[in-house]
């Protein structure tokens, strides 16, 4: 099961906030290869961006599905921030038990 990321670029857009980030816009903020809610460099994409190589290596002892619907919440409340449209929404209710 992969994470159903709707390409809201929130959280790309936040990347600068991110201690050490090397890919970070200093002047605008957010990531240098965030490209209308798109990753340039998605394949090659560094470790923080990977949410599965993440939930692996730093949460190993929570479930994938918890770990998905904690982080669709974190989604979901960054999006409601940012005034987006609805459909950037992620569904977590696949999530729970």
């Amino acid at each position: 099961m992969d994470f159903p990321c709707t390409k809201c670029g929130a959280c790309c857009r936040r990347a600068h906030l991110v201690k050490d980030f090397k890919y970070s816009n200093k002047i605008k903020g957010g990531c240098i290869y965030l490209n209308e809610n798109l990753c340039k460099i998605y394949d090659s994409r560094p470790l923080i961006c990977n949410m599965a190589e993440v939930k692996n290596l730093i949460f190993p002892n929570i479930s994938q599905k918890e770990y998905y619907r904690i982080s669709g919440e974190i989604c979901n409340d960054l999006i409601k921030k940012d005034s987006m449209d609805s459909k950037y929404l992620i569904d977590i209710n696949k999530f729970k038990d």
